[in-house]
């Protein structure tokens, strides 16, 4: 059984050349990742040894290596042209590249957003107890008697208590605060649309980066018919290849501006190239696909 699946595998995997001027546009997305990913690791050298005056600066920092360690995974995933025999893997690719745009969500939500001391000490309040809640959760399935379980339970309480007290807790919809008084809170308090538009984000370009990133990271009758038809090498597969790639790189340039937003004077700025393509994928995250040109457009 484990024979016949390598060897349908490599059947489906056997190499059929693009054209030039298909390989030249994926070297172009792969060639900006890789500068914004330099600059990006560059950044987080330059951090090292900062004690962060605020919670939500210690958080950003953790949350910029978290971001980094998927985009380094995700750099040798990708094809690499001088290499042979590689595995051309769309649903690993999908799947670090949905990572790496959650981690642009919760840096954004914790540190980014414009709001004011209280608002923003009350959002990692809500973010620490969900995360509580959820290993709570996972705990009490498998009927942990660890006692550093019922240690998390008093702190979950305590993190309930503090979420419930606060003033913003009042101006919270009815069914975000119905979750937390149901021991099931939210990790945002605000839509996804709501976050979008707060960091200029184009929703729509957002719900189809995710969605259509998704129909490859599940086992779905799409993702299936797709394995079974792919191509390696084949001007479809490749352009399937760049899909991560191209959805990945305006997150990635809102991190690295976040970053430098959030500490001022300690990173050096960017190179010219590096900065415009960060400016140009930025601007396509606010504007979409609908009004993006269609030299620089992010196709499915």
């Amino acid at each position: 059984m484990r024979r016949s699946l390598i060897l349908v595998v490599r059947r489906h995997l056997m190499h059929t050349p693009a054209q030039n001027e298909d390989w030249e546009k994926y070297r172009s997305f792969l060639s900006e990742y890789e500068s914004m990913l330099a600059y990006a690791r560059q950044m987080s050298t330059q951090l090292v040894g900062i004690t962060p005056e605020h919670k939500y600066l210690q958080y950003a920092e953790q949350i910029l290596v978290k971001a980094l360690a998927h985009c380094v995974t995700f750099r040798e995933l990708v094809i690499h042209l001088d290499k042979n025999n590689v595995l051309w893997d769309l649903s690993s690719l999908s799947a670090i590249a949905r990572s790496i745009i959650e981690t642009h969500d919760a840096l954004a939500y914790i540190a980014l957003e414009n709001v004011t001391t209280e608002e923003r000490n009350f959002r990692i309040i809500l973010w620490e107890y969900h995360d509580t809640s959820r290993r709570l959760k996972m705990l009490t399935a498998i009927g942990s008697q660890d006692p550093q379980f019922f240690e998390m339970k008093a702190n979950s309480a305590a993190q309930k208590q503090k979420v419930i007290s606060d003033p913003h807790f009042a101006n919270l919809n009815g069914n975000v605060q119905r979750k937390i008084n149901e021991d099931d809170p939210p990790p945002y308090h605000l839509s996804q649309r709501e976050r979008c538009s707060v960091n200029r984000i184009n929703f729509d370009f957002y719900n189809f980066a995710t969605m259509q990133l998704s129909q490859h990271v599940h086992t779905l009758p799409y993702c299936i018919h797709q394995f079974f038809h792919f191509r390696a090498g084949s001007k479809e597969a490749l352009h399937l290849m760049a899909m991560p790639i191209q959805f990945t790189l305006p997150f990635l340039a809102r991190t690295i501006e976040g970053i430098l937003l959030l500490f001022p004077g300690k990173c050096e700025s960017p190179s010219k190239d590096v900065q415009n393509s960060i400016e140009l994928w930025s601007h396509i995250l606010e504007s979409g696909l609908k009004t993006t040109s269609s030299s620089n457009s992010v196709t499915p």
